[in-house]
């Protein structure tokens, strides 16, 4: 960069054109400028913009609300970090909704689900997410989940039967059971050695027990491995 030449001016004859004047403050701001990256000046001074991080990318925490209409997508509501909860040890929630407008999310962790697709976030669970233009240059919020991604409990709706899923509800972010909406419902897979029917497998799963499932692209899978079992008839000795 050109360092820029400002000119002495001797007392008392010496006066200062409009043009000069103009040139010198000019000449000022470029300096200040490469002093100060990333700011900007005004009447009032130099102005820092606001930093978007080192990959120019601004991201932002939103919480699930509800299941938007494409895979993948969900209602969400922008958070706010609470400064009265930053020093709680009684576990207080230290974000909380920074309004109540609904902002669509995409989980990219399910951007290529099954066809027979569940959703793998529920109501609560918190998504860091950054704008992204589409291939029409609309832009869309798209992000990674801070929670829900480990393995979820889950609450059987039946006694097991013939088949290998089962119905189920899933805990909710507050241990309560999701009875309405997101998150129940669900059809769980399970893996069975030798067999292909819950009702002749060990351990067998009886009606509003606990469990722990898992969403993979889109599918619920039980954590748990089952085996088959064979009925056995007692007969008295002869």
């Amino acid at each position: 960069m050109l360092t820029p030449v400002i000119d002495n001016l001797k007392a008392p004859n010496d006066r200062i054109s409009a043009s000069e004047y103009n040139r010198r403050g000019k000449a000022i701001q470029s300096v200040t400028r490469s002093l100060v990256p990333n700011a900007i000046s005004d009447s009032s001074g130099m102005h820092q913009r606001r930093s978007r991080g080192a990959n120019g990318i601004s991201s932002k925490i939103f919480e699930v609300q509800s299941a938007a209409a494409g895979d993948g997508v969900y209602n969400c509501y922008e958070q706010s970090l609470d400064a009265t909860d930053w020093t709680d040890t009684g576990g207080a929630d230290k974000l909380d909704n920074k309004d109540a407008v609904s902002v669509e999310v995409l989980n990219l962790l399910e951007n290529d689900p099954e066809a027979a697709y569940s959703e793998m976030l529920v109501p609560g669970d918190k998504i860091k997410a950054w704008e992204f233009k589409d291939d029409e240059n609309n832009t869309r919020w798209v992000g990674v989940p801070i929670s829900g991604t480990l393995p979820r409990r889950a609450r059987t709706r039946a006694a097991a039967g013939a088949g290998t899923t089962i119905a189920c509800n899933l805990i909710g972010n507050d241990g309560q059971e999701i009875l309405a909406g997101l998150g129940s419902n669900i059809i769980v897979n399970c893996s069975i050695c030798n067999g292909a029917d819950l009702d002749e497998a060990t351990p067998l799963l009886e009606d509003n027990i606990d469990i722990f499932v898992q969403n993979i692209q889109g599918k619920w899978w039980c954590g748990q491995i089952f085996d088959t079992h064979k009925i056995c008839v007692c007969e008295e000795p002869p």
